[in-house]
């Protein structure tokens, strides 16, 4: 456990109970079923139905009443219900293994296990998020009776890790063979996941028929609040340039003019990716995107991103205690 880190408690009330919780943290077809798209108003392309642009995340609580009675004949003794609630939504909405460790002196032993979150659901009906939630199992909490001096608190230490999580990012781009220099701001859309884009829209420059642009992105839940190294704090990327033709058209990254770097193991806290199209290039490896140049009416694409990485949570909080 790290030393001098503590976490202050959020506690959700329900009736008789108190809920104490801590929270965590490839490329497809973006045509159909959970990766469509719907309507999103100005943009020139339909945002994903995948991009609730809203940051998610996995829950993990201890139900528990308000306060823990310890008698000084009978102790203390409670089992205490432990159960996930998910709210990660991405393009392939797959499960998520989450692995944890909970250690207290006031428990029986330790707990370790792992489980595989079911992923959330959306209603695009109601446009909500409707997240997922089971209960892994119970935790027992006792105290011996007779004790000189009885604790006000209780501290329990949670550490947990989920693995291959997913961020999926989609700019929608207008692109123009231009000898004029041009300055958009486009829209960032992006699944519900423990990373985030740093801002909702970047500024796409088109220049001498070359476009940039830049996204950076930042742990919006403590996706690496846990990590014991630098090397931990990192993600990698997968992007595709997607050209909306009379056939969609897909470019990997590196392949006929289109670039984004760097793609392995970049830091969260510094985490700008640099993107680069080339439309000269584009052209000649592509007949129908020349052509469609040619005609002035510009292609409608966008930039597909993956990010993966794993996130590794620790909280510390107490349950109170009330001496009967």
């Amino acid at each position: 456990m790290k030393s001098g880190r503590f976490i202050y408690l959020l506690p959700i009330l329900f009736v008789g109970t108190t809920l104490f919780y801590f929270s965590t943290c490839p490329i497809g077809n973006i045509g159909s079923g959970n990766s469509g798209f719907f309507n999103s108003g100005n943009s020139n392309l339909y945002q994903p139905s995948w991009a609730l642009n809203q940051p998610g995340n996995i829950y993990l609580y201890i139900q528990a009443p308000s306060s823990l009675n310890y008698s000084e004949s009978n102790g203390l003794d409670y089992k205490l219900p432990f159960f996930y609630v998910n709210n990660i939504y991405t393009m392939s909405n797959s499960q998520l293994e989450v692995s944890y460790y909970v250690y207290s002196y006031a428990l029986s032993s330790s707990y370790s296990g792992n489980f595989n979150a079911e992923p959330a659901i959306y209603n695009s009906s109601s446009n909500q998020l409707i997240s997922s939630n089971s209960t892994i199992g119970n935790i027992e909490i006792s105290l011996s009776p007779g004790l000189q001096i009885v604790p006000t608190q209780i501290p329990i230490v949670v550490e947990y890790n989920i693995s291959n999580v997913i961020t999926n990012i989609l700019i929608p781009l207008q692109l123009n063979y231009s000898n004029s220099q041009i300055t958009l701001s486009e829209p960032v859309y992006y699944s519900s996941s423990p990373i985030t884009p740093a801002y909702s829209n970047i500024n796409v420059n088109e220049t001498n028929g070359n476009i940039y642009f830049s996204i950076s992105f930042q742990d919006s839940v403590g996706c690496f609040s846990n990590v014991y190294s630098n090397n931990q704090a990192t993600f990698n990327v997968n992007a595709e340039l997607d050209i909306i033709a009379a056939n969609k058209i897909d470019i990997l990254n590196g392949e006929e003019g289109f670039s984004c770097t760097p793609t392995q193991n970049v830091p969260i806290n510094s985490s700008t990716i640099s993107c680069s199209i080339n439309m000269q290039q584009l052209a000649q490896n592509n007949p129908e995107i020349q052509n469609l140049l040619n005609s002035n009416l510009g292609l409608q694409a966008y930039v597909l991103m993956n990010l993966s990485y794993n996130c590794y949570e620790e909280d510390i909080y107490n349950i109170p205690v009330t001496k009967t």
